[in-house]
């Protein structure tokens, strides 16, 4: 299912990622100049992540003739699948061919992949270049030949452009240096310093570039975006909030309960030299998701890095396993536990074929207001994603009283919005007073089933 709306989970992320798109493929392609909707009459620029998948997207919509979301499904899928293609060849090349089999078969079925990597947002990409790259880093200790490292330090480039987050995996390409010269001596040789300075520069100047667009244009609704606090808070770190969100997410939607439990024990058996790459990769990631806290408690895809090398632990276990089925005993056990293995995936990944009940009738609104409101400048403001409205505006959020929010109302409406679009009524008859001032001073288009549209009287 490729053609449902970007509403069935991540719904902020996949609305902003395809508003960038439909930006580029209406005003041209400029990966320094990403336009959001959601901005108002401020300036739609927010310049962070490189904007690649927004521009294959686009790419698409050219092609096609039109904007249409299973497109920007596909090319996500697509990355998805050329991860798990880099992560068998790359197990592979470390251990085996059955080792990368189940470590494969674990990523590929974990309900956190199954709900993520359909989904249109830069995280596919990412973990596509992240394992690509890394890859043709290891050839290359192998080989020693710039047909390795040249794709492997593009691609660990593209990687971290796409979200800095990526920038753990240079811990275990560190880690490959070290292996090949067996001290920190290399920390001193032209070989380590000009392949890391290749890989590091260009993506710290993508944000250095990025950061200075944004703080060129005006956008007061984006002050503060590049802070660290953002990301980080000692805080929330030490919070049990925190401890208690990591291991539910890690036994739940990342590795199932039964998967944790061979990625434990395969952190146990197998501590030794020979698997130290997999554990300084294993820190890599551990130190960004505690760097990145913030964003670690409030998104699960921020999980995703554990999920590909808690596949590869745990394909590291299940490859030694003798799975014969002569002992009745041992095959009952088997199957019971591939049964388990199947109902934990089921009643996990419920939500990435569903949309959630809050934004049911959002499409239907959008496509409303598209007919009554026949300018595209004009300005809507909507209490739910304002990308499917096809037109610039806010978002407008129930979260004062009803003073407060006829004050806010009356902002916007001097700030020239057209079109009030309300599709959480639930939320609406919460605030008697403000529904009140909104119906007697406004021009009800139209009610439907679910949402309400008002011409809002300048």
């Amino acid at each position: 299912m490729i053609n449902i709306p970007l509403l069935e989970t991540v719904a902020t992320r996949q609305c902003e990622t395809a508003m960038i798109a439909r930006n580029f493929y209406y005003n041209g392609i400029n990966l320094l100049f990403p336009q959001f909707d959601h901005f108002g009459n401020f300036s739609g620029t927010l310049v962070m992540e490189i904007g690649l998948l927004p521009a294959l997207t686009a790419i698409g919509y050219f092609i096609t003739g039109g904007v249409h979301e299973w497109i920007a499904r596909l090319i996500s899928i697509i990355f998805s699948i050329g991860t798990v293609i880099f992560l068998y060849f790359l197990v592979k090349n470390i251990f085996n061919k059955k080792t990368a089999l189940w470590a494969c078969f674990c990523f590929y079925l974990s309900p956190l992949s199954i709900i993520y990597t359909r989904t249109f947002q830069p995280d596919s990409a990412m973990l596509f270049f992240t394992i690509s790259g890394f890859y043709f880093f290891y050839k290359y200790f192998n080989s020693h030949k710039l047909l390795h490292i040249i794709p492997g330090i593009l691609f660990i480039i593209i990687s971290i452009a796409l979200k800095i987050t990526s920038i753990y995996i240079l811990l275990p390409i560190c880690y490959l240096f070290w292996q090949e010269n067996k001290s920190f001596k290399f920390l001193y040789s032209y070989k380590f310093c000009i392949i890391m300075l290749s890989t590091i520069l260009p993506s710290a100047g993508w944000y250095v570039i990025a950061s200075h667009i944004s703080a060129l244009i005006p956008n007061d609704q984006v002050i503060g975006v590049w802070s660290f606090s953002n990301w980080f808070k000692i805080k929330t770190l030490l919070s049990y909030e925190y401890l208690h969100n990591f291991i539910e997410i890690t036994a739940g939607k990342t590795l199932t309960p039964i998967g944790l439990f061979f990625f434990a024990k395969s952190l146990y058996k197998n501590f030794n030299q020979k698997n130290a790459l997999l554990y300084f990769w294993l820190s890599g990631v551990l130190i960004y998701m505690f760097l990145f806290c913030e964003n670690t408690l409030s998104h699960k895809y921020y999980y995703l890095p554990l999920l590909i090398i808690g596949s590869i632990f745990i394909g590291v276990e299940l490859g030694k396993e003798n799975f014969g089925f002569k002992n009745p005993i041992k095959k009952s056990m088997k199957i019971i536990l591939a049964i388990l293995v199947f109902i934990s995936i089921i009643t996990q990944i419920k939500s990435a074929y569903t949309l959630d009940e809050k934004y049911k009738y959002t499409v239907e609104a959008g496509k409303k207001l598209q007919k009554i409101s026949t300018d595209k400048n004009d300005l809507v403001l909507a209490t739910r994603r304002i990308y499917y409205c096809n037109r610039k505006g806010w978002r407008f959020n129930f979260d004062a009283d009803d003073s407060t929010l006829i004050k806010k109302f009356n902002e916007f409406k001097d700030n020239g919005c057209k079109y009030f679009v309300v599709t959480e009524l639930n939320e609406f008859d919460k605030f008697p007073e403000f529904r009140k001032y909104v119906e007697n001073n406004n021009k009800l288009k139209a009610s439907e089933q679910g949402f309400l549209i008002f011409k809002i009287n300048n």
